[in-house]
């Protein structure tokens, strides 16, 4: 068989699996959930071909997760003063983004064991530091979340610390994704180029979602029952994003932008900071100079009407910090 009839072989039997997962997912917990599923293999199956492309996808589509969740796959009810999620289409959804991740991780691990041994001589403090947050969380789930389960009545600490150990120690090994995906300059400069047009399209999305709350559109949170009048709730999501907090009476704010939740949010501010100001100082083509400075003013200005108190402070430092190197360095450093 040639290598024709292999990639033929391979994306039918992933068109067939994506089929056939659609499908009984639709027939036990809905369309919404067969469709997830659906796409969901024919990420796995690109991911697990292309793992390079799957990281790519995997980091376009994060930023975006909370607003699939929440304002695209309809897994919520506000009932009430109460939320009430459809359990488990919130876990597809909440799960959706690892199809991308884990066959791209698993396919780089297997092509690419040199590497692996290479990374881990390169980095043995790294390494040390991540034994200890392992042992750590272990500890935690076993002396915590397991002696719990058995004194809980109706609540899941057990389930709860799966979860926790994935969200911790999860996507630790995307450190060696990317030792083995960041080649040469070429791969940094995509990487950064990449990061400035998500987040300026991220930041052009919460600028959206800011005018539909100041123009009316969007109620907000005045109208809600206590205590969701005051803090953030999915009952005020608007247009992207998911709790939200938005009460001009009492000079409330607090947006998601396009994540879960306002901390997310503003932990991306400030992490995008970084990205897009490496990008503008290291970028010699004017017109991607001109694509990080856009973006790192719309950092600025999202910062500023998110409501994020650690945002407000930390992001026009970093790009305070990033204007004072570009003029020292005069955009010497060149990525190309």
């Amino acid at each position: 068989m040639d290598a024709a009839d292999r990639q033929a072989l391979f994306w039918g039997l992933g068109t067939i699996a994506a089929v056939l997962v659609g499908s009984l997912l639709a027939f036990w917990l809905g369309l919404t959930a067969g469709m997830v599923g659906a796409l969901a293999m024919i990420a796995i199956a690109i991911s697990a071909r292309f793992p390079r492309l799957g990281l790519e996808l995997f980091l376009i589509y994060l930023p975006f997760a909370g607003t699939v969740t929440y304002a695209i796959g309809a897994v919520y009810q506000a009932i009430g003063g109460r939320i009430t999620y459809n359990t488990p289409v919130y876990s597809l959804f909440h799960l959706a983004k690892d199809a991308f991740y884990f066959p791209a991780l698993i396919a780089l691990a297997l092509a690419s064991q040199a590497s692996f041994w290479q990374f881990q001589a390169k980095n043995k403090p790294l390494l040390g530091a991540i034994a200890a947050l392992v042992l750590v969380c272990l500890g935690t789930f076993f002396w915590v979340n397991l002696p719990q389960q058995w004194q809980s009545a109706g609540e899941r600490p057990l389930l709860m610390g799966i979860l926790g150990l994935k969200t911790w120690l999860g996507y630790i090994p995307l450190l060696f994704c990317g030792y083995v995906w960041l080649r040469n300059r070429r791969d940094l400069s995509f990487l950064l180029r990449l990061q400035g047009i998500v987040s300026l399209i991220c930041c052009v999305l919460c600028f959206m979602q800011f005018g539909l709350l100041i123009a009316g559109i969007c109620p907000g949170n005045s109208e809600l029952p206590e205590p969701a009048a005051y803090r953030a709730s999915l009952q005020a999501q608007c247009f992207v994003g998911g709790s939200l907090l938005y009460n001009p009476q009492f000079n409330l704010i607090r947006l998601p932008g396009t994540f879960v939740s306002p901390w997310q949010w503003a932990w991306f501010l400030i992490a995008s900071s970084f990205w897009v100001g490496g990008g503008f100082l290291l970028e010699n083509q004017r017109r991607w100079q001109f694509l990080f400075g856009v973006s790192l003013l719309a950092l600025l200005v999202a910062s500023l009407i998110s409501g994020q108190r650690t945002a407000l402070v930390l992001v026009p430092l970093v790009v305070l910090g990033i204007l004072l190197l570009s003029d020292r360095a005069g955009h010497t450093g060149s990525l190309n």
